[in-house]
């Protein structure tokens, strides 16, 4: 990293009201209070031209020098549901105009140091999106562990075009996630790391 990263989401309550009846979400748990969510890549936006996400996107990288980019997924396709429903368990999934937002980044900013999140069930839509605009993905360690040779978090699975992370922020730090492993992963861990699981934060 050359310097500070900044995140941006793509599921936001910034955008203000909904140009349509449904509210749209990116990854939800089975049971989720829906009255505070935005939509921020609809219409909404789109019809100024995105000029929400160009000035949010400006700001951001007068400030910072890599952005990452949350729940990549959302700018492929998103999770609509409806307005009158409580939690997010009735709905469908819906296309987002995630290649004409970023083509209007892009047109109006110049190249985009963004990093993409694309962690979770990723469709080759999301892949093919971040591909094209060159975006790196990412690579987690603390997820690597619990397949077989060919999980792609393992370090010999790792790609050009990622980003590798020990964890996120919605991981124990790298410490508790050891202690917290079951055994037969925490052999696999040590096995291919070489590591006598003395401070293995720093392994």
């Amino acid at each position: 990293m050359c310097g500070p990263t900044a995140n941006i989401s793509s599921s936001t309550t910034a955008a203000g009201p909904l140009s349509s009846p449904a509210f749209r979400l990116i990854i939800f748990p089975r049971r989720v209070n829906c009255g505070a969510i935005r939509c921020t890549i609809g219409t909404g936006c789109r019809a100024d031209n995105f000029q929400w996400w160009i000035e949010r996107v400006r700001w951001s990288l007068e400030l910072f020098d890599l952005l990452r980019v949350d729940h990549f997924r959302g700018f492929a396709a998103c999770w609509e549901i409806p307005a009158g429903e409580v939690t997010a368990q009735n709905g469908e999934w819906v296309d987002t105009p995630g290649h004409e937002l970023f083509a209007t980044l892009k047109k109006t900013l110049g190249d985009l140091p963004i990093i993409a999140e694309n962690l979770g069930v990723i469709t080759p839509g999301v892949e093919n999106l971040r591909k094209e605009f060159g975006f790196p993905g990412m690579r987690v360690l603390q997820f690597a562990f619990g397949g077989d040779a060919t999980n792609d978090h393992l370090p010999h699975n790792h790609t050009r075009d990622a980003v590798v992370y020990t964890g996120t922020h919605d991981n124990d730090t790298t410490a508790g996630w050891f202690e917290g492993l079951a055994t037969d992963e925490r052999q696999f861990c040590l096995k291919y790391l070489a590591s006598n699981a003395r401070e293995i934060n720093w392994t």
